[in-house]
């Protein structure tokens, strides 16, 4: 935890708020907040004593009032504390930490001439679509805000070039985790003495790339300013392994998560880490490998369930390529593009003008690279399914109420999905390890947000929780 930089207090309407106020704010969120000394959270971004040019930039960025989780986010950011967040892909996560610590690092850069040197905050992200995304985001809330500069360190780009930028006084950057402990090693000239803030931003994916060993080298030699560091970690899901990291390296954290709260013994354990998000309608179906395809056409062809974008999941990058063009081949008139890591950096830009001006309305892509992908889609179809529940939750994670309302428009035949995202997932035996706790999270969801299951899922239920599972044929 750092000392309170900015001098944050809350405004006059949020010390009026009563703990009952407070309580029933966050009920009607779904947002459960545990730690001591919890702030209050805002109501209006106008109660936090913002710059007034990055006030005036929040808005012109369609930042009007504050979405859930930035409520409580930006007012314990902005106290200087701890945080761990968990909420679903698209729930403003990205924003809910960016305010404060662009806060802070402005008040920072105020300092007389030369009494600190930047970077003032460090934001580790998984991948470098991602690191892109949020730097251009912050960019747009600090324009025009003297002093207020930004550098990306991601690989395929030059490092020297990214080293140079370092050494302009910066005052946050952007970094994967293997660019910065190559930066640790290549130039141990830059100094990180005053990185007050550090960010892990889908903390989890960076573990599941296999960047577990560079984000706990960089905890490890990142210098601690003499006053403290505020540390935030954000994630859609919080393994053990992640909570182990917690422990270690934050001090007196709050943990904000937003989504529902399951009391029902035999599910909890699963749901406490796994529920997806409450705004996406779960569609399972039990299709064996060879007949995937034909099912898959089959969706797409239909125009009561093809409700692009449509986001397809595979397992290998090969398979994105080739199901790309068989889809564009079996599919008349339904253009599909493919999006995976060997594909260039210019290349993938180009692929998501594509899908978001809706000349591409399908894009097929692997896991774990989508995790970094800034599109808003309205349906998600897991051609292979995920290889854990915490994958699949991340994939789910992508489906966007907004643009599902959108591709809803007209549409008279088809589930009534009541304005919530799709996912519909493949499986059958080849997921045989994890078949039992997917089941059983399903099942605990209900049926307001999972369709009937098949069969095969069914007996699973029923072996596990000795009561009958979501039995009834889903209606075209």
């Amino acid at each position: 935890m750092i000392a309170n930089i900015t001098g944050y207090q809350d405004s006059k309407r949020m010390a009026a708020m009563s703990s009952k106020d407070v309580k029933k704010l966050r009920d009607s969120l779904e947002m459960h907040v545990d730690g001591k000394h919890i702030p209050r959270p805002i109501m209006s971004f106008e109660d936090c004593s913002l710059p007034d040019k990055m006030l005036s930039n929040l808005k012109d960025n369609g930042y009007i009032h504050p979405r859930g989780v930035q409520m409580q986010a930006v007012s314990a950011g902005l106290y200087g504390r701890d945080m761990i967040i968990s909420a679903e892909t698209g729930a403003g996560k990205t924003a809910g930490f960016l305010i404060p610590i662009l806060v802070h690092a402005y008040g920072l850069s105020q300092s007389p001439a030369g009494a600190l040197h930047g970077p003032f905050a460090l934001i580790l992200v998984p991948t470098r679509e991602l690191a892109m995304q949020i730097e251009q985001v912050a960019k747009s809330i600090v324009k025009g805000m003297p002093n207020m500069r930004t550098a990306l360190l991601v690989g395929g780009q030059a490092m020297a070039n990214q080293a140079h930028r370092l050494k302009q006084n910066i005052q946050v950057a952007v970094a994967t985790p293997g660019r910065m402990v190559d930066i640790f090693k290549q130039h141990p000239e830059i100094e990180f003495s005053n990185v007050f803030c550090l960010v892990l931003d889908e903390v989890d994916v960076m573990f599941s790339l296999g960047f577990g060993p560079q984000v706990k080298r960089i905890l490890e030699v990142l210098p601690t300013p003499p006053n403290g560091r505020q540390t935030i970690v954000s994630s859609a899901t919080l393994s053990k392994q992640i909570q182990r990291l917690t422990v270690k390296y934050m001090e007196s954290a709050l943990s904000i998560r937003i989504g529902e709260s399951s009391d029902n013994q035999v599910t909890s354990k699963v749901a406490d880490v796994f529920s997806p998000s409450s705004n996406i309608k779960q569609t399972i179906m039990w299709v064996e490998n060879e007949s995937k395809k034909k099912q898959l056409f089959s969706l797409l062809k239909d125009p009561a369930y093809f409700r692009p974008p449509v986001l397809i999941f595979v397992e290998s990058r090969v398979g994105a390529d080739l199901l790309a063009m068989a889809i564009s081949t079996k599919c008349p008139g339904i253009k599909a593009v493919s999006m995976h890591g060997e594909k260039p950096q210019e290349e993938r830009s180009a692929t998501l003008k594509l899908v978001e001006n809706g000349e591409a309305p399908v894009v097929v892509a692997t896991g774990l690279l989508a995790r970094g992908l800034a599109l808003q889609v309205a349906t998600v179809i897991n051609f292979d399914m995920a290889p854990t529940i915490q994958e699949y939750v991340h994939r789910v994670g992508r489906a966007s109420p907004e643009a599902a309302t959108k591709a809803a428009a007209g549409i008279r035949k088809g589930p009534k999905l009541g304005g919530m995202a799709w996912a519909i997932t493949f499986i059958n035996n080849d997921h045989r390890s994890i078949l039992g706790d997917f089941a059983t999270m399903l099942h605990g969801l209900g049926s307001g947000r999972v369709t009937p299951l098949p069969p095969q899922l069914q007996h699973l239920v029923v072996e596990r929780t000795g009561k009958p599972a979501l039995a009834v044929p889903p209606s075209k």
